[in-house]
């Protein structure tokens, strides 16, 4: 991979609130580029061991560049060990999100394509798990830079909301599983982060946004399911760029999860257990430079809910891994940061290598960065082992 150029190219678009608007290369082979720049996990083929989904974009030209999901399938007999197949989606894909959109039983994928302002959807077909029927795509406002799958209304259908200029909803059909209704916005745009769920314990689900300098929460209506109360804005650090919901301290209350880009680093709020739906301020945790995403799990096996942080940085990165402290649910101790390689853009949590034990995902340069767990240290990580995506 031609790094020089694009590596100082990466770098200022951090400082923007949207990436990928640079020219890659002068259009000769010198120039060209493979980058990898989102991961996530799931079984994606029902075999009980955890698979890899990932984005990357290859180019020699100015954007939009040639966009492809990369489905990494783990052989159950040989753990560790993956099979490579890859799918053409929209130019520029920033963000793979994982989720079941027509109720089948099958993890699908949907993409965020940055420069062509579009999601694309790979649905299972019955019969081949693992594989993926050609896309549907649909447009979004500009600049869709992540996507979150959840329930967005009354229905059972999972739906889609997209980070964009105004926050796109993608509503399923009910009565059509895996159609979608025409594309409704938030208007509460620019946005490059996402999450879905019930903050305030209604039993609807609600909707996180980070980006253009802020922190916002919309709780859903439950009076009017689909349609959204006004936002409250949460005080985060510089430049928040995504935002992951989980329950951090056992309250049965979701927490929130923050990464700043500018300030390096992540905010975490706490509700109050007092008040469903409101937050306690902020604590901030100091991670690598230039945090872009984020992802929680146990990775001790303590119990309680870890963080970890995909650092972009401007040379070779590190993630960036916050154990919460056993003695004070919902705090953290300080961080130990962890090389991953070439400017990590995302970070997934699951077992990819059967042995019970959570590993690290990471979208680096040319491929995903696997970090195994020390077995000997509970949520400590080895030195990465590379899957390549380099064309």
């Amino acid at each position: 991979m031609k790094r020089s150029r694009f590596r100082e190219c990466l770098g200022l678009l951090l400082l923007a609130l949207f990436p990928l608007a640079c020219d890659g290369g002068g259009g000769g082979s010198d120039d060209s580029f493979t980058m990898t720049t989102s991961v996530a996990v799931a079984d994606l083929n029902g075999d009980g061991v955890d698979d890899i989904a990932a984005t990357s974009l290859f180019g020699n030209s100015p954007p939009p560049h040639a966009g492809f999901v990369t489905v990494f399938l783990q052989d159950p007999i040989h753990p560790g060990s993956f099979s490579r197949r890859e799918y053409e989606v929209g130019g520029d894909p920033w963000f793979v999100g994982i989720g079941d959109l027509n109720a089948d039983g099958l993890p699908d994928l949907v993409s965020a394509n940055e420069t062509v302002a579009s999601i694309t959807l790979l649905f299972q077909p019955p019969g081949t798990p693992g594989s993926f029927l050609s896309t549907q795509t649909f447009r979004t406002a500009s600049h869709p830079n992540a996507v979150a799958i959840g329930r967005l209304n009354a229905d059972a259908a999972l739906d889609v909301a997209v980070a964009d200029l105004g926050v796109s909803l993608f509503l399923q059909d009910p009565g059509a599983p895996g159609n979608f209704l025409p594309r409704t916005s938030l208007g509460i745009g620019p946005a490059a982060g996402v999450a879905i769920g019930d903050l305030n314990a209604d039993g609807v689900a609600d909707v996180a946004v980070v980006g253009g300098g802020s922190v916002r929460v919309l709780m859903q209506d439950p009076l009017a399911p689909g349609s959204y109360l006004p936002a409250v804005v949460l005080a985060a650090g510089l430049q928040p760029y995504d935002v992951a919901i989980a329950d951090l301290n056992a309250d049965a209350a979701p927490d929130l999860v923050v990464a700043n880009s500018a300030s390096n680093t992540v905010s975490v709020f706490l509700q109050d257990a007092a008040t469903p739906g409101n937050f306690l301020p902020a604590a901030h945790y100091a991670v690598g430079r230039s945090p872009l995403r984020v992802a929680i799990g146990d990775l001790n096996g303590d119990g309680t809910p870890d963080v970890a942080v995909a650092n972009m940085g401007f040379q070779d990165g590190v993630v960036s891994v916050l154990l919460q402290d056993p003695s004070r649910p919902g705090q953290f101790l300080p961080a130990a940061n962890y090389v991953a390689g070439f400017q990590p853009s995302s970070v997934a949590i699951g077992d990819l290598n059967t042995d019970g034990r959570p590993e690290l995902a990471v979208a680096v340069g040319d491929g995903v960065a696997i970090l195994c767990q020390n077995p000997s240290q509970p949520g400590t990580f080895f030195h990465p082992t590379l899957l390549g995506i380099e064309r």
